[in-house]
């Protein structure tokens, strides 16, 4: 792991950490990289247990900002929360703030792309601001299928600098081809070491979309037809197949598409206007009650908005 960074650099940036562990994997190795990296490291539940005991989505937001105060108290220039397994993880900046994932993706975009240009693979439901970050640093952004293994398998690409399923898990396939939050610890450490900036100054450098999202459910049985009603509408359109149906408008696009696992559809719009991305939404979740209320009326009902 250390023979793929840049450890001259890291030792002299000398950097503080804050490391919560999660009582996971992640504690039997990473506390001994870090020494080597001449990291000092503020260690939180640092004891691997053979079980962890889940906690409810309140009290776990809760506990990741108790970790953003901790970590601006002691003036960290990095936070990581690593879940049990060691594969994903949240990231806190300088400031304590607990960045979500689509803010963390974007800044570690910022900060590979800056060392070495190259290609970026995130899920199809990635918001605009990862392709417009990449053409502003001669690179690329390729959306993939929006599951865990299909960004995997895009990532074994030789132009790849790194890929994320857009919930925490990051894949640096120039060390593996895994989500792998120790490494990505290690990694951030080398490219904040390198570039001399931080994670809050990346933050604000991430172009301002309008990401809008809802819900619709959709019977399995009727999920194909809606994906036809989606193709002739969209015969003579600019489309991308890559996950479910994406249509390019001006200045960002709409998508549709299915989950794999639950009798529903999701309809995301990424443009540069929060106007327009709310009319997409609202155009499209219409267009998919329709075909289901057509096919079976009695299914039709919205299942979330965001």
């Amino acid at each position: 792991m250390l023979a793929k960074i840049d450890l001259e650099v890291v030792r002299g940036a000398a950097s503080k950490v804050l490391i919560d562990y999660n009582n996971g994997a992640a504690a039997v190795v990473l506390p001994r990289v870090l020494q080597e990296m001449n990291c000092t490291v503020i260690p939180l539940n640092a004891s691997p247990a053979e079980i962890v005991t889940e906690q409810d989505e309140s009290t776990f937001r809760g506990r990741l900002q108790e970790m953003g105060v901790i970590a601006k108290a002691v003036k960290a220039k990095l936070g990581v929360f690593i879940d049990s397994p060691g594969e994903r993880c949240f990231i806190v900046d300088e400031t304590g703030e607990v960045l979500d994932h689509d803010t963390a993706f974007a800044v570690l975009t910022q900060l590979v792309l800056t060392a070495k240009p190259g290609m970026v693979l995130g899920p199809a439901s990635a918001s605009l601001a990862f392709s417009m970050i990449a053409e502003q640093m001669n690179s690329r952004f390729v959306p993939t299928r929006i599951t865990p293994g299909a960004v995997l398998r895009a990532a074994q690409h030789a132009d790849t600098v790194l890929a994320s399923d857009g919930v925490g898990g990051y894949c640096w396939p120039d060390f593996a081809v895994a989500f792998d939050a120790i490494f990505t610890t290690v990694r951030v450490l080398e490219l904040l070491a390198q570039t001399g900036t931080t994670i809050g100054a990346l933050k604000k450098r991430i172009p301002a979309v309008a990401h809008k999202k809802a819900v619709e459910f959709s019977p399995w049985e009727i999920k194909g037809r809606v994906m036809r009603t989606m193709m002739e509408r969209h015969l003579k359109d600019r489309v991308d197949l890559t996950d479910g149906v994406k249509v390019f408008v001006d200045g960002g696009w709409v998508l549709v598409v299915p989950d794999a696992d639950r009798p529903e559809y999701h309809i995301i719009a990424s443009t540069l206007d929060p106007v327009r991305s709310q009319q997409l939404v609202d155009e499209y979740s219409a267009l998919v009650r329709s075909v289901v209320a057509e096919a079976a009326p009695e299914s039709e009902g919205v299942v979330e908005k965001t």
